[in-house]
Order: structure tokens, then C-alpha cells, then sequence
């Protein structure tokens, strides 16, 4: 787990990369009152001058050793006590270790001067009770003080840093063996050591960089590249064992005639499944170009591109079929048909023909940044929806660095998505994505299939849907009963209270209630664009829904105090945008068991605002642990990871955050 760590320490170098927890910041004093993790470690020995006589076992009975025991004086306790009291050490509870001239242990003793452990017999101390001791020399005493376990320290920002999580790096770092044989196109990679990338879907290779740097190949910046092997070309470096391809295309039981991406092996979380380039790149508009280009395929790329889904009867404009909607009207046959041929002059037959490639272009492609187009990718199109998705598709950066090209030379971007996990899958598991984003996936059974349907033309049937009890994480209503406990909602009616177990009274009052407030929800998203939400209307929302029964953790009643949320974070109200927050932030940890990105960056920016560096350091550190994980870059790294770093290094100085992004409850959206 990331946590701070100290640095650049002057006075306790040896503190110097210890990890800490933060207590408080002191915004008088500008320094942040940390815990060490651990014990601090000794002070450096210090010396006591010291003259008195010790003893050492010796016959007891000897004239020497009676006449030494007469002799009046303090104790070497009292003498103990006395030096230490003179070091002011006896305030502390730490334990002292006295070292003879020789630097070799002697006793423990309590700052009070008492004996804790007696690390040797051959010196003992002078009067404390011992038969058998005479005087038989002299020599001065080291002390150095333990400190106690979780000792707190005053410390500067300045020597304050972040040291990261690395579950994604070592996910993504595996040795392999090399086994290319003689006649490879490198046979010197034959029994070689390599670090293994991503799989390559459009190649069906792996990318693996070589130990030695004179194996690597070299891309136009000069830089290295990996090589890529099939998978029977290189195995597990430890175990000896084979590297399978991670994934296969198989039947999708849902329908018939469609297909879908399955897990040949096990994934953890943030694993990269695979790498893909696009097989065609454009937009709607350029459809006759795209059609002429998915001529010039390879012939298994055609086979592909012809086994893909056509989706839904009808086309959308906008950036993706997969990953936004932005309200354009739907496009059927009869429309594109009237607009190209409305005087029968043109070939319906071709325009037919047209309109089916466009179909299945815009359903199984995806929007990419930096192209500013759509790509088709034909094995990340075999990724069906789920409404509770195991993996993500990110963009990884150009694998060529700009700045160090030749002038005037510039390369042709791959335009690579990537396939990660965001959950750990199991072999034999279907991978999926979500159709719908965070906000969206967060609403009931009833409504997500209404989405889907009106935007991609099918009915929801993944393991969520069908799921009654999911919905009754979403639908949740007061017992009137006992006011304590709630019913949960599901499609086939409420059930018992959860505390008392009574039922619910006037059931089919309270759905339709909700019902009615879910539809003028919904109306109130459409009109309103979500910077110009009326806060009195929300406000009058959420007190309705509190009097018709539902409960705090509703998904409606979340829903509409994160908007309003939203609201306070522009109006400069930070105390009540993390209160309403609250709701939303638990509901989708309820039911994703993880951490909601943009509304936990959001919270930790309020948190900052309002002075509580703390709660906001811990707000980015969850934020930043996932997003890493979510990365398709080697080392885990994008622009928003570099956002919350600088929000990281603000909290730890202990700034209050006033930007124009966090006054309008901004948030790079994940």
C-alpha cells in the first residue's frame, strides 16, 4: 500500500526512508505531526563518565570481600539515578543499555536505574545484594535510550514523500526462457532471458524485451523494442512451464450465432490480458472508404471482420457505440436509404449493403483519443457487456517517443487499446466490459435494460440482472415498523424488513411513489445539463424521497445528493459536499466492493479545501492505487495518475486547495 515516507531528515538520517502515518497537520507551526511505524531506532551512544568500583564474583568468605561490604557510600543505583536525573533521561520510559570500555553489553536497566535483563555475569554492579562480588576495577559506562513504539514527530512537509504502491509493476514483470530454435529469424534468442509484455491479439504474439541489450531490436528514436515470439517459443523462466495464449474466442451461450472473449488463464487485478491494434480506422462518414478498406484485409481478418455482431437495426452518430452516448437520433435502413436514394436513382442494393458495413463498424468499434476516430478492433470487439464488468479497455501511450525523432520523421502511431483486468478472473471466464459508465451501472435492473436497449438494440441477460438480490442493494425502503430496518426491493416486491422482519406496509404505494420520483429524475437529467442543476429542486427531491420511505442508501436518494454535492463543491461549500458524498461513495462500494474514482477524487479534493489534509492524502492514495492498476503503460503511468500525484504533494504540504477544477467539483473522469 502507498504511504508516506521520511526523507532528506538532517538530524535523524537513520529515519531517512521509514514509512509514517499521518496524525495531523499543524498549519501554525507549518508541520505535520506523524506516527513512526515501528520502533525509532537508537540514538547514537553518548558516554557517562563513571569512576566508581565494580565487582565480579569472587569467594565470599574472603577478608577482602567482608571488608569492602563494610565500607559506607551510596549504591551504584543511587549513583545511577543521580547521572540520569543530571541527563534529564528519567522522564522518558526507555529502556538505557549501559556498555563496558570494551563495547560489550553489561545490563538493561530501567531509567529508574533497576535491572532489566543481565546480559552478562562477569560484571555486576556495586551493593545489590550479591554474596559473592569484589572491587576489581574501574572504567566509564555508554548509554544510548530506545524510543517507544509508535513515537510521534514533528516533521516538515519538505521532508514528506510518497512512496507508491508497486502491485502493477510486478504484476507485469514475468521472466521467460527464450526457445526460438535454429531457424528463427534470431536464432541468437534461443535459450536467452527476456521480460515478458503484453500479448499482441493482431500478431498472436507476445512482446518480450531480451536481458541482453544486443538482442533488442531498435525503433526509429533510437530506443529499444521489444521481439515478438508465439507462444511455444517461450516458456516460464522458474518453472519451466509453457506460456499458453491468454485468451480465446469461443460460442456465447446468450445467443446462438455470436461470440465471445474467454480466459485461458487466471488474471489478477490490473494484469494487461492483451494489446490490440485496430483493423480499420475512420468515422461513419468515410463509410465507402472503410468499406474499400476492409477489402485489402488479410483473408482471416475478413473471416473475422464477417463473424462480428451487426448490433442493433438502427446507427448512432457520436464517438463510440461502446463508450458514449450523446444523444443523436437513431439511424434505421429507411432513414439512410431516403437520405442517399429519395429519387430511386442510386442502387439500394449497394446503400444496403453500406448501411449493414456501418452497422457492424459502428458496434463493435471504439473511439480513440488520439486518432480522434473510431477503430475496429476484431478481438476486442469479441468483448461483451456485463453490468458488472471484469476488465477495462484503455489507450497505453505511443510506444515512440516524439521528442527524440529525427526532424522531420514521424512514424505511424499503432493506435494500440489495451485489455485490462479490473477484477481478478478465473480460466474459463467470459471477459467483459461495461457498456454503460460507473454513474449509469449504479441504478436498478429495470433501467440499465432500458438503456441498453435504446442504445445497442439488446436486452440485458449478464449474471447481475437476472440477479433479484442485486437490485435490493439499490432499492432500499424504511420499515415503518420498526424504523430501524429497511426492505430491500426486488423485482418480484419488497421484501421483510431486515431488523424486524415485519412486512412492508402499503408496498405497492411506496414502488409507485418511487417510480414517480425516478421519472421526474430522469426528466430533470435530460433538461438540465449537470453544471446547471437546480439546487433547490434537488434539494426539494431528496427531502420528498426521505417522506415517501426511501432510505438513505436508495440509489435515487445517493443519486440526487451527489448532485447536489456537485453543487456545494462549486458554491465553495466543502463541509457540505463531502456530507452529501457519503451516500454514494458507500452504495457503490455496497455493490462493486471498490471505490468510486471520480466521486473519491472529488471527496479528497473537498476534504483538501476545507484544511483536512489527512483524510484527503488518504482519498488520493485509494484513488491513485487503482488507477495504476487501470494503466495500460509499463511502468503503470498516465496523465491522470500525474493529477493526483501533484494533489498528493499538496495535501502533504499541507495546502489548502482553492482551483478552478475542485471550486466546480471537477474530476478527471476514469
Amino acid at each position: 500500500m502507498a504511504a508516506p515516507v521520511l526523507r532528506g531528515l538532517e538530524s535523524k538520517p537513520k529515519l531517512n526512508g521509514r514509512t509514517v502515518k499521518l496524525v495531523e497537520y499543524h498549519q501554525d507551526r507549518g508541520r505535520w505531526e506523524v506516527e513512526l511505524e515501528g520502533e525509532l531506532p537508537p540514538t547514537e551512544l553518548f558516554q557517562i563518565d563513571w569512576n566508581d568500583d565494580w565487582w565480579e564474583p569472587c569467594d565470599g568468605e574472603s577478608e577482602s570481600f567482608k571488608t569492602l561490604c563494610g565500607q559506607k557510600g551510596p549504591t551504584f543505583k543511587e549513583e545511577l539515578d543521580g547521572k540520569l536525573r543530571k541527563l534529564k533521561l528519567l522522564e522518558s520510559t526507555a529502556k538505557i543499555s549501559a556498555v563496558d570500555c570494551n563495547g560489550r553489553n553489561v545490563c538493561v536497566f530501567n531509567s529508574d536505574g533497576s535491572i532489566l535483563q543481565e546480559l552478562q555475569k562477569k560484571h555486576i554492579p556495586r551493593k545489590v545484594d550479591t554474596p559473592n562480588e569484589v572491587c576489581q576495577r574501574s572504567f566509564p559506562l555508554h548509554f544510548q535510550r530506545k524510543a517507544v513504539e509508535g513515537k510521534t514527530l514533528a516533521i516538515r512537509p519538505s521532508s514528506l514523500n510518497v512512496r507508491e504502491d508497486d502491485t502493477a509493476s510486478k504484476l507485469r514483470k514475468k521472466k521467460v526462457e527464450m526457445c526460438v530454435g535454429i531457424l528463427h529469424r534470431k536464432p541468437e534468442l534461443d535459450g536467452q532471458v527476456g521480460l515478458l509484455g503484453p500479448f499482441q491479439a493482431h500478431t498472436n504474439r507476445w512482446e518480450v524485451l531480451p536481458d541482453a541489450r544486443g538482442l533488442w531490436d531498435v525503433k526509429v528514436d533510437g530506443s529499444a523494442t521489444a521481439v515478438q515470439l508465439l507462444s511455444s517459443e517461450v516458456r516460464d523462466e522458474a518453472s519451466g512451464d509453457g506460456i499458453a495464449d491468454p485468451v480465446r474466442v469461443g460460442m456465447w451461450p446468450q445467443h446462438d450465432q455470436q461470440r465471445a472473449l474467454y480466459a485461458n488463464v487466471a488474471f489478477r487485478q490490473g494484469q494487461i490480458i492483451m494489446e490490440e491494434e485496430p483493423a480499420l480506422v475512420g468515422n461513419t462518414a468515410e463509410v465507402v472508404k472503410l468499406m474499400q478498406q476492409s477489402k485489402q484485409l488479410a483473408p482471416e481478418q475478413r473471416e473475422q471482420l464477417s463473424q462480428l455482431s451487426k448490433g442493433a437495426d438502427f446507427v448512432r452518430g457520436g464517438r463510440s457505440a461502446r463508450s458514449s452516448r450523446d444523444g443523436n437520433e437513431k439511424v434505421t435502413e429507411a432513414d439512410f436509404l431516403a437520405a442517399f436514394n429519395g429519387d430511386g436513382s442510386e442502387d439500394s442494393g449497394l446503400l444496403k449493403s453500406l448501411f449493414s458495413f456501418m452497422r457492424t463498424f459502428v458496434t463493435n468499434s471504439f473511439w480513440h483519443q488520439r486518432a480522434g476516430a473510431r477503430g475496429l478492433y476484431l478481438q476486442l470487439a469479441r468483448v461483451n457487456h456485463s453490468c458488472r464488468p471484469n476488465a477495462i479497455i484503455a489507450e497505453p501511450k505511443a510506444d515512440f517517443d516524439a521528442k527524440r525523432l529525427p526532424n522531420g520523421l514521424k512514424p505511424a502511431d499503432p493506435l494500440k487499446k489495451a485489455l485490462i483486468a479490473s477484477r481478478d478472473i478465473q480460466p474459463g471466464e467470459e471477459i467483459t466490459i461495461g457498456y454503460l459508465c460507473d454513474d449509469e451501472l449504479l441504478q436498478p435492473s429495470h433501467i440499465r435494460r432500458e438503456m441498453l436497449d435504446s442504445s445497442y438494440g439488446f436486452n440485458c441477460a449478464c449474471d447481475r440482472c437476472i440477479d433479484e438480490d442485486d437490485d435490493g442493494l439499490l432499492r432500499t425502503f424504511r420499515c415503518a415498523t420498526c424504523g430501524g430496518g429497511v426492505h430491500s426491493g426486488t423485482p418480484s416486491g419488497l421484501a421483510p424488513c431486515n431488523a424486524c422482519g415485519s412486512p412492508a406496509s402499503e408496498a405497492e404505494n411506496l414502488v409507485a411513489a418511487e417510480q414517480s420520483q425516478e421519472r421526474i429524475f430522469a426528466d430533470h437529467c435530460k433538461m438540465i445539463p449537470e453544471k446547471q442543476q437546480d439546487p433547490k429542486l434537488l434539494g426539494d427531491m431528496a427531502k420528498t424521497c426521505a417522506e415517501i420511505g426511501l432510505a438513505p442508501d436508495h440509489w435515487l436518494v445517493c443519486k440526487v445528493h451527489h448532485m447536489l454535492a456537485c453543487f456545494f463543491a462549486q458554491a465553495g461549500e466543502s463541509a457540505r459536499a463531502v456530507e452529501s458524498l457519503a451516500g454514494i461513495l458507500h452504495l457503490h462500494e455496497k455493490v462493486f466492493g471498490s471505490i468510486s474514482l471520480q466521486k473519491t477524487e472529488l471527496l479528497g479534493d473537498q476534504l483538501l479545501r476545507q484544511g483536512d489534509a489527512v483524510k484527503a492524502f488518504d482519498a488520493y492514495i485509494s484513488v491513485l492505487k487503482v488507477l495504476k492498476l487501470r494503466s495500460p503503460n509499463t511502468p503503470p503511468s498516465d496523465e491522470h495518475c500525474e493529477r493526483v500525484r501533484q494533489k498528493l504533494r499538496a495535501a502533504l504540504d499541507g495546502k489548502r486547495s482553492d482551483s478552478e477544477e475542485t471550486r466546480h467539483g471537477g474530476y478527471a473522469k476514469a
